[in-house]
């Protein structure tokens, strides 16, 4: 935990080596992220570059609390909600893909390596966004309920519902794909 806060502190007094660090810390967690949420490596990783650019211009803004590695993840999530709108991007245009519709081809995510990851990150891809993306919060980011219902602009027994709906679509693909 100190050392999370004394990166902070390195970073709000100007030194640039401690952005240096936090990008080597929390880069392949964030990317992964990103991906997950958007489908596309090329995507998340100008995501992830507009995400450490506004960290440097508005380092100020960071606060000891919460975790840096939550401020992070709120800022990538905020960061593809601002890509959906600014780019008049439809949510729905990555709503229910198709199978083997994410794009691994510039990086290797450990979950696309074997058949049954694959087969995981399929059935993500499948769900509505709002559901993918409390999933992936929750899980992967491992933020609260009540964090991502703010991100979302929602209640957090929406946020919670959002999430037991998703995961009930995700084994809803999962089961019929091992039927079929």
């Amino acid at each position: 935990m100190w050392q999370y806060l004394f990166l902070v502190r390195k970073l709000k007094y100007g030194r640039e080596q401690a952005l240096r660090e936090i990008y080597e810390r929390y880069k392949d967690n964030l990317f992964t992220m990103a991906v997950l949420l958007l489908g596309a490596t090329d995507d998340a990783a100008e995501i992830l570059h507009d995400v450490f650019v506004g960290l440097a211009k508005d380092v100020q803004q960071l606060s000891f609390w919460p975790k840096l590695s939550n401020q992070l993840i709120v800022r990538v999530a905020e960061a593809i909600r601002k890509k959906f709108s600014t780019r008049m991007y439809e949510i729905r245009q990555f709503d229910r893909r198709p199978e083997g519709a994410f794009d691994f081809s510039h990086h290797d995510l450990p979950a696309a390596t074997d058949e049954q990851g694959r087969m995981l990150l399929d059935a993500l891809g499948r769900i509505r966004f709002d559901r993918k993306e409390v999933i992936i919060l929750y899980l992967r980011g491992e933020l609260s309920f009540r964090q991502i219902a703010k991100l979302q602009g929602t209640s957090a027994s929406m946020a919670r519902a959002r999430y037991y709906n998703g995961l009930d679509e995700v084994r809803s693909f999962l089961r019929d794909k091992a039927i079929g």
